[in-house]
């Protein structure tokens, strides 16, 4: 693809795959009969720009992205470092815009975020640093630090991975070391809370649904 697509999401919700591109875009496909028949195939009906492509120097570009499908936004982290949130729509896909950025080592020369990851469960994300660092952010505005394990990294934090059902948080650093970290509850805000809940009810109608349509609004007898 003239695109140089990076990254694959896909949402089995809304019927969607998200692409990443060397050129800072993603691109939004219906998927929704894919499978169903042999000609079908995915159709591009959205793109939203990130990262400018400058004349000289390097480009920048979206290097990764996470999926919540229980509150239906898609992060997006640029090559350099900047966070952009998005919240999906389902009947409007022009209205699934970008509602937040967050560029928190901007214009600091000795850190930068070296990976990321979203913490669905805990409605945050952890950021892991150049210095080998961890950092769990809040993404409402001012992006507070509300925990940060203790790594006994040297060197820049290169993976993490987070498992939703144990809440349990990895991470792997450029200096071979390697930890394992069980999230606490005992910090999260009551706002959290309730922000969880109103998504998964919400989650729950969009289902239902998505059900009574599959079976053309008829009861079984």
């Amino acid at each position: 693809s003239n695109a140089k697509p990076l990254g694959l999401e896909i949402d089995s919700d809304f019927g969607r795959l998200y692409v990443s591109t060397r050129e800072g875009m993603v691109l939004i496909f219906d998927v929704k009969n894919v499978g169903n028949t042999p000609s079908a195939r995915p159709v591009m009906i959205h793109t939203i720009r990130f990262a400018q492509v400058p004349k000289n120097g390097p480009a920048d570009y979206i290097k990764q992205m996470d999926l919540d499908q229980d509150q239906n936004t898609l992060l997006c982290r640029s090559k350099a470092g900047v966070i952009n949130i998005v919240l999906l729509q389902n009947k409007s896909i022009l209205k699934t815009i970008k509602v937040a950025t967050i560029d928190s080592y901007k214009g600091d020369k000795l850190e930068g975020l070296a990976s990321f990851k979203w913490l669905s469960r805990m409605s945050c994300y952890c950021e892991g640093t150049s210095k080998g660092f961890l950092k769990i952010r809040d993404i409402q505005p001012g992006n507070e630090v509300i925990l940060m394990p203790e790594t006994g990294f040297t060197d820049k934090v290169r993976l993490i991975h987070y498992n939703k059902l144990k809440n349990v948080l990895f991470a792997s650093s450029k200096d071979g070391q390697f930890r394992v970290w069980k999230i606490p509850h005992e910090w999260r805000s009551k706002v959290i809370e309730e922000r969880e809940i109103n998504a998964k009810y919400d989650q729950q109608v969009r289902l239902e649904k998505k059900a009574r349509t599959s079976g053309g609004g008829k009861r079984a007898p």
